[in-house]
């Protein structure tokens, strides 16, 4: 990312600092450290466009990458641009913890460890990352960091991770505040750049003196002189604010009076562009551009074309410059930015501008509007932080303050401080002459809460009383109620409540709201089986928020999309949007869509061989489902950790599994003997857990029966992919038992009933080895499969490779240590700790691995099974469902 030398064009070169920069590439940690206005960024800048080096990556950190979530994700972001293969951080609100540091700078090692070359990643004002988190995640990448990675970070202060280790190996370059000073010989070219007459000897000695080399001061010093004679000011001891302050007085004091209001008003925006200044400050471009063309402390925004900002200080002192000369004037300038923010959709500038606007009877209006947009938007935890801006009596008192308020909890499942404040709010209005209508959005609130507290699997869904009237004509239950439908195998049902919420949401201008109607829409045409018509449905949906990425609404559109993708086994497409995906769920997306996310990224990530990536992410989503009451969804978990399990030969790891959710406890309880009268999807899941445990233990006909009565109770309902998912499983266990024509009859009578349609790759990944029987039907003529239906799952539908034996002896002991341990899904840094030899060792190894095995990646060498170099042997892993 280099910096345009237009905006290099009013500062000099500083050749002593470039070639003490250039020696970064000498160090794990260069350090530039100084207090603001030292030229830490403009050093920064220069160094990018006349450096000859590798690869160069900038990240400039704002206030708001104090927010570690913010912080990681821009740069997960950048790398993810800049590094081919690169794989995005799993860092979103509901894991951004510090359990979670190792995790994300392991992460980080291994993805800059497969960069080419010498690579530099710069991190500008990292003084705004202090958050426990990003330190101890940068403390630990630094130990690790491979040779020819390289961190430049710049800030105002120490970073909060101790240096002391990197200093005793070598690996430290500070620069600091006496490095940066501007030396005598310098000012001459700094004059003639800005256009300015040289200093005398006298005066070049008294600047420095005065200045002690603080850049900013010196440029502003010479900024002030053409309007100050030859005076500098005198009496200063070298304090950097008063001869910020002394110096912006002289500079300000001949400008015109347009340029003069202009440089003050827009002072008081973090940035700024022409649009802005025309509206609120009737300025118009041909006044922005003659301040440009000043020299003075005005920055571009390269991400922003268009926008600008103010040095920090300088920005700070024209604040207090314009409150000193005019401090009505502000005060409208904040009201006019509050009304101009909330016209643009931008509710927090419109909240900061309505705080110092101090007018009391602005705050309020502000806040009511901003919390329904935040609310129409998704931006819960947005408003959950700003409604302390009204005092308690205030928010209790008013419906348009509450009612986002306790939604915003309800929705990010905060539920007991949801009732706390609803019987707070009962109270008060129960003491107070209460509007009826107040009345009937207190009664609703109650229910919304307590459709949210339920077990939604145990909730009577009685459409009496789903469909009765509720408050201010808003159905955003009805949802809720659709959901409960289809956790019941009612899609019929599910889809009428669902179409009607999402139609009258709409209308409503409830977007956010309605994006959970979609959902639950293309949930039940998904389940009855209408693939096309749901994956149509899902283009749209996507399609609709394609204007606004990283929304609420859009992560619930992407996670249907992704699914949809994975389901029609586009593995690329679905695994670049589900690295997008995970980095926006948060409290506010329904658990259910973090659970899919996630579940989805699982099964892509073992697809492409990083099986210890994809062991993380299962164990985030088990912490993230643990935090919460999801007795339901946990279930789901069980049967994914066990398939996962089986997929990744993790076979120690099914006996805890099942000891976690004491499975064996349940199967001997006889929890799945009998068939439910109607479809409970927690059920369901739990029995197929059971189902993968029990065949793992080669139990074959108990777990027939399980799957004879799961099949019994799914007939009942409208689930038809589940109905697949349970056939395709007791397919495979036949075929497991020898009772090879029994399956193939089987598979007959299903593609007959659902057509081949129904054989979509989550089926290949819940029932394992059915793809393998898919084909040997096919080869046998006993079911016909189209060449574009073999072409398109060609990684699942192929035939058992033809393996050349290859002796122990041909692999070294270590090689096979390493094979073994890349068999149980380690990653190359595991390897590399559990054998305590050096990543560049594993890698190295793994090339003559793979070399000897004649294959080209990790997952064919696991494949091959060299060690025990038998085609019976392999023949068992299909059996066991790893290869599908």
């Amino acid at each position: 990312m280099k910096t345009s030398p237009s905006a290099l064009g009013m500062r000099i070169a500083r050749p002593d600092l470039l070639l003490l920069l250039n020696r970064s590439s000498d160090f794990a940690l260069t350090l530039v450290m100084a207090p603001a206005g030292f030229g830490k960024s403009t050093l920064l800048d220069q160094w990018v466009l006349q450096a000859e080096v590798g690869t160069i990556v900038r990240l400039n950190l704002t206030r708001r990458d104090s927010n570690p979530v913010v912080c990681l994700q821009r740069l997960s972001e950048l790398l993810r641009q800049s590094l081919a293969g690169f794989t995005p951080l799993s860092c979103n609100e509901l894991t951004i913890n510090l359990d979670q540091a190792n995790l994300l700078a392991d992460s980080l090692a291994e993805s800059l460890a497969e960069a080419k070359d010498d690579f530099f990643l710069l991190i500008d004002d990292f003084h705004y990352a202090n958050t426990p988190l990003i330190q101890h995640t940068f403390a630990r990448l630094l130990d690790q960091l491979p040779a020819h990675v390289h961190l430049i970070i710049a800030s105002r202060s120490h970073p909060g991770f101790p240096l002391s280790r990197l200093k005793l190996a070598d690996r430290l370059l500070t620069i600091d505040n006496h490095d940066l000073r501007l030396p005598a010989e310098q000012l001459t070219e700094l004059c003639a750049t800005l256009r300015l007459p040289p200093l005398t000897a006298t005066e070049n000695i008294e600047l420095l003196r005065l200045t002690e080399g603080w850049v900013a001061g010196v440029k502003l010093a010479l900024l002030a002189r053409p309007r100050n004679g030859s005076k500098l000011p005198m009496g200063f001891n070298g304090a950097l604010p008063e001869l910020m302050d002394y110096f912006v007085d002289a500079v300000l004091e001949d400008l015109p009076s347009d340029l003069h209001d202009v440089l003050l008003g827009s002072a008081i925006f973090d940035k700024f562009n022409a649009d802005l200044c025309w509206h609120l400050l009737n300025a118009p471009a041909s006044l922005l551009e003659q301040l440009l063309q000043k020299g003075l402390f005005i920055q571009p925004l390269e991400d922003m074309a268009g926008c600008y900002r103010y040095h920090p200080l300088f920005q700070r002192f024209l604040q207090v410059r314009l409150e000193q000369e005019n401090p009505q004037r502000l005060k409208q300038l904040h009201l006019a930015a509050t009304h101009y923010f909330l016209a643009h959709g931008d509710g927090d500038a419109a909240l900061y501008h309505a705080r110092l606007s101090e007018q009391a009877d602005v705050l309020i209006p502000t806040l009511r509007a901003v919390c329904n947009l935040w609310f129409r938007q998704g931006k819960l935890t947005a408003i959950l932080e700003n409604i302390s801006l009204a005092n308690e009596n205030e928010v209790i008192a008013d419906p348009e303050l509450f009612v986002p308020q306790l939604s915003a909890m309800i929705f990010t499942r905060q539920f007991n401080q949801a009732q706390e404040q609803l019987d707070h709010i009962d109270r008060h209005h129960q003491q107070t002459a209460t509007l009826p209508t107040t009345v009937d959005i207190l009664s609703f609130m109650k229910r919304l809460l307590a459709s949210f507290t339920d077990d939604p699997e145990t909730i009577d869904t009685n459409e009496s009383l789903l469909e009765s009237n509720i408050a201010f004509n808003d159905i955003r239950d009805f949802s809720i109620s659709a959901q409960r439908h289809i956790l019941h195998g009612k899609c019929d049902a599910a889809l009428r409540l669902a179409t009607e919420s999402q139609y009258r949401l709409t209308k409503q201008g409830q977007h956010y709201l309605a994006s959970f109607s979609n959902m639950i829409i293309i949930w039940a045409e998904r389940e009855q089986g209408h693939a096309l018509v749901a994956r149509q449905m899902t283009l749209d949906f996507f399609n609709s928020y394609a204007d606004q990425p990283k929304t609420p609404g859009w992560v619930n559109a992407g996670a249907c999309m992704a699914i949809s993708l994975y389901e029609q086994n586009r593995i690329a497409e679905a695994r670049v949007l589900c690295e997008a995906l995970i980095m926006h769920v948060d409290s506010a997306c329904s658990t259910r869509i973090v659970f899919y996310v996630y579940v989805a990224l699982i099964r892509l990530y073992y697809i492409d061989g990083r099986f210890a990536r994809s062991s993380q992410l299962l164990l985030q989503l088990r912490r993230i489902l643990q935090q919460g009451n999801y007795s339901h969804l946990l279930n789901l978990l069980l049967a994914e950790e066990m398939g996962h399990a089986l997929r990744t030969n993790n076979l120690a790891a099914i006996k805890g599994i099942a000891a976690d959710h004491n499975l064996t406890g349940l199967i001997a309880e006889g929890l799945w003997n009998e068939p439910l009268p109607e479809y409970r999807e927690g059920w369901v899941y739990g029995g197929l857990a059971a189902v993968l445990y029990l065949r793992q233990r080669k139990q074959y006909e108990r777990a027939l029966d399980i799957l004879q009565t799961l099949g019994t109770s799914l007939a009942n309902s409208q689930m038809k992919n589940r109905q697949v998912v349970v056939e395709a499983n007791r397919i495979t266990i036949l075929s497991l038992q020898g009772r090879d024509d029994e399956a193939m009859q089987a598979l007959g009578e299903l593609f007959a009933r659902v057509g081949i349609q129904c054989a979509m790759r989550s089926v290949f990944d819940e029932a394992p080895g059915f793809g393998d029987i898919m084909l040997r039907s096919h080869h046998d003529d006993h079911i016909n499969l189209p060449d574009p239906y073999l072409d398109h799952y060609s990684d699942v539908l192929q035939p058992p490779q033809t393996i050349t034996a290859v002796k122990p002896e041909q692999l070294t002991s270590t090689e096979q240590k390493i094979l073994d341990l890349l068999r149980q899904g380690l990653s190359n840094k595991d390897i590399s700790n559990t054998l305590e030899i050096a990543i560049t060792t594993t890698k190295w190894h793994l090339k003559n691995i793979f070399a000897k095995l004649k294959v080209s990646n990790r997952m064919a060498a696991i494949v091959s099974k060299v060690v025990i170099a038998s085609v019976i042997e392999y023949q068992s892993v299909i059996n066991y469902g790893l290869i599908a």
